[in-house]
């Protein structure tokens, strides 16, 4: 049997995560999460690849507004803040229109990465759209960078760390959903699964970027995951690990929750 042990949102991309005891799953992703992203002055997306210290940024989410702290420096918006006209840019091959969130956040964020930058949020919830290309489908995501969710499995890290010096934890990969398994990376051959009225299908597992490679703690850039991962998890060019899902039935997701395998 399987169930939940584990959600997670990340409300401003590549910034530290949060956990929850609930979420609401909706197409584009669980509710906040990468609704807001950071934009160069060419509109471009700055993630973790380019300023491993947005690690250490951490969101706290209210009810009605957005906090976010880097060691004594903190800024709070509201959720609902915008300001500006829309523009667009790109996660990664697809176009998403974003809107600005706050002059005074995109100064923040300047001072913090010692770089000019914006604060942006999706513009709506139908405002990117990415090309499933095994479900040959184009599904509405969020601002994450290629899916809607990632879910991973508790056998997989524990098999993972198994070969490494120093354990990390699931903060590397940056799941939605954390579920507890029995086999490493049986998540990976999981159709479709459903957890209370939400249900979920399997689109294709993740191919991972030199991000799992940043510690969480100090954003120091290290080597050991990838290469861990690439003696048994091997695809091509790539190392995998977790798999990535969209939604295909909206509905509230609890940590506790048994999670049933459709097929």
């Amino acid at each position: 049997m399987h169930h939940i042990t584990h959600l997670f949102i990340y409300p401003v991309k590549s910034l530290g995560g949060i956990a929850l005891s609930s979420a609401m799953a909706l197409k584009a992703g669980f509710e906040h999460d990468r609704r807001w992203m950071l934009i160069d002055d060419q509109d471009r997306m700055i993630t973790q690849r380019e300023s491993p210290k947005l690690t250490l940024i951490q969101p706290v989410l209210g009810e009605q507004t957005l906090s976010l702290n880097y060691y004594k420096l903190s800024f709070t918006f509201d959720q609902k803040a915008v300001y500006g006209d829309p523009v667009i840019t790109r996660v990664w091959d697809d176009a998403a229109t974003a809107i600005g969130v706050d002059p005074l956040a995109d100064e923040w964020f300047s001072e913090v990465l010692n770089q000019k930058v914006r604060l942006v949020q999706l513009h709506h919830e139908e405002a990117r759209y990415h090309h499933a290309t095994l479900l040959d489908m184009d599904i509405p995501v969020s601002l994450a960078d290629g899916y809607p969710y990632l879910v991973a499995g508790s056998s997989s890290l524990e098999k993972l760390n198994q070969s490494l010096e120093h354990s990390v934890d699931f903060r590397r990969f940056r799941p939605n959903i954390v579920v507890s398994t029995s086999e490493a990376h049986e998540e990976d051959a999981w159709t479709t699964i459903r957890a209370g009225e939400a249900t979920f299908r399997n689109a294709k597992p993740c191919a991972r970027c030199q991000i799992i490679d940043i510690d969480p703690n100090d954003a120091s850039r290290g080597k050991a995951v990838t290469a861990a991962l690439a003696t048994y998890r091997r695809s091509g060019n790539n190392v995998i690990f977790g798999t990535n899902m969209i939604c295909e039935r909206e509905g509230v997701v609890e940590v506790g929750q048994q999670l049933n395998l459709i097929n």
